[in-house]
């Protein structure tokens, strides 16, 4: 199952172009996709892509085990950028607990 797309864009000077990349969730429809974050390089890129793919999965689970209906999960779903971020920022903090 796809989470998220990944596309790249070149903007400048065609002989030496600045190269961005831009992660959205993935829907069918492009209308419904939702921007996750730009970055540099295809690494970073996918990096991204797959953490929200986790922090989605996490923040599923977190309020399926309470219990929480569809409609109000979908109504208090966070921004896909914004769940990277808190979801990140929780990482970081297991990493400095452990070491």
């Amino acid at each position: 199952m796809a989470y998220a797309v990944v596309r790249r864009f070149a903007f400048g000077d065609p002989g030496r172009p600045e190269v961005w990349f831009r992660v959205v969730t993935w829907a069918a429809a492009s209308a419904e996709r939702e921007l996750i974050g730009w970055c540099r390089t295809l690494e970073a890129a996918a990096k991204v892509a797959w953490d929200y793919r986790c922090a989605s999965e996490s923040w599923r689970h977190h309020m399926a085990s309470r219990r929480v209906d569809a409609a109000t999960m979908a109504a208090q779903r966070p921004r896909a950028a914004e769940l990277v971020r808190f979801y990140r920022a929780a990482m970081r903090r297991t990493e400095a607990a452990t070491a």
